[in-house]
């Protein structure tokens, strides 16, 4: 496994590693049926979940242990479905 890059201001890279993009394409595909926020369109709403995905597997890699025996993209996948339902469950109020 390739180690994940820190970039020194501390955003995410334009390209994330193997693992942590499948995490990426996982979480979108376990909440794609959730429907779109009434102030958003289908399309906005995939985007978003992408980006709110992406986000959360980037600071999953930052903070994961492999020590605990989960594997990257286990716990990047995890991460990233539960910011997906947060910010779902936020914009629904």
């Amino acid at each position: 496994m390739t180690p994940f890059p820190l970039s020194s201001d501390d955003e995410p890279p334009r390209e994330l590693p193997h693992d942590l993009q499948s995490a990426v394409q996982k979480a979108l595909a376990a909440t794609h049926t959730l429907a779109p926020p009434s102030r958003y369109d289908a399309v906005y709403w995939r985007e978003e979940r992408e980006a709110i995905a992406y986000v959360a597997v980037w600071q999953a890699a930052r903070a994961y242990r492999p020590e605990l025996g989960v594997s990257r993209e286990a716990f990047a996948l995890l991460c990233a479905k539960r910011a997906i339902f947060r910010e779902w469950r936020r914009v629904q109020e």
